[in-house]
């Protein structure tokens, strides 16, 4: 296997020089992402809203300069997070979206913020792979994924 690329950008800026902003959108392109075809689909960007009170997080800025160039190239972006099961502000997708939208998580600073894991963090759920996969008969494949019982 060979070794991954790693791309990187300091954090300083200065007048007339490329803002942040600009420095993560080289970062998008140099990684390929015009080479992604995201037209006209539903682009999820993985993010971590942050605890109340926590700055262990990446600021809505960096997320909406994301979202722009995913646009920008076609897609529809949209934040996503998914509840924690430890007690905290995540731990369910009422005080979840709470949590987002005091740390600046809102459509107008950033996208769209749909919570993953629904209201609780403990489901059942299927995870059903896109393409489906097929068994040596022919038979599609369900991945079942369930959490445990608690």
């Amino acid at each position: 296997m060979s070794a991954s690329k790693v791309y990187f950008s300091d954090l300083r800026t200065s007048p007339n020089q490329p803002t942040l902003a600009q420095k993560l959108h080289r970062l998008m392109k140099a990684a390929g992402f015009e080479d992604i075809a995201f037209d006209g689909k539903f682009t999820a960007v993985k993010m971590n809203f942050g605890e109340p009170g926590n700055l262990a997080y990446l600021r809505p800025n960096w997320a909406k300069a994301v979202c722009d160039y995913v646009k920008e190239l076609g897609g529809m972006p949209y934040l996503a997070d998914c509840n924690t099961l430890y007690v905290g502000g995540r731990r369910n997708g009422l005080e979840h979206l709470e949590s987002a939208y005091s740390n600046g998580f809102y459509r107008e600073v950033s996208e769209n913020v749909p919570i993953f894991s629904g209201i609780t963090s403990i489901q059942r759920f299927n995870l059903i792979p896109e393409p489906f996969n097929y068994d040596d008969m022919g038979r599609s494949i369900v991945i079942e994924n369930t959490e445990p019982d608690f």
